[in-house]
């Protein structure tokens, strides 16, 4: 069964921790999602990016280990990703803040069928 792992985050001054990161999601997964938040979400939490939206979602699309980037415009965004059609084939695991996590051993996710 397809594995696809989404994870949500602004990934604004993209770095090789960015990468790292995306290449141990991988190691885990089949798919990659990446949810990537909005300038105006981004605002609304009160955090501001350096980096445009548009530019951030460019980069993310050219790394190999992402398979498609979606925006994230709101709080409730990761839940219908996860109920999105685009994701009701294969087994979905969120992974909600890879950046708190060194290894793939310290992740702790969610499965859902």
């Amino acid at each position: 069964m397809m594995k696809r792992i989404i994870t949500c985050g602004t990934f604004d001054l993209f770095h090789v921790g960015h990468v790292r990161i995306l290449k141990r999601l991988k190691a885990l997964g089949d798919e990659i999602y990446i949810a990537c938040v909005t300038d105006e979400f981004n605002s609304a939490k009160g955090k501001k990016s350096i980096i445009h939206f548009e530019e951030r979602i460019e980069i993310l699309s050219c790394c190999h280990f992402v398979d498609r980037v979606l925006a994230e415009k709101d709080w409730h965004k990761r839940h219908r990703l996860l109920s999105n059609a685009a994701m009701k084939k294969g087994r979905r695991i969120c992974i909600p803040r890879p950046f708190q996590f060194r290894s793939s051993d310290q992740i702790r996710f969610r499965s859902s069928p």
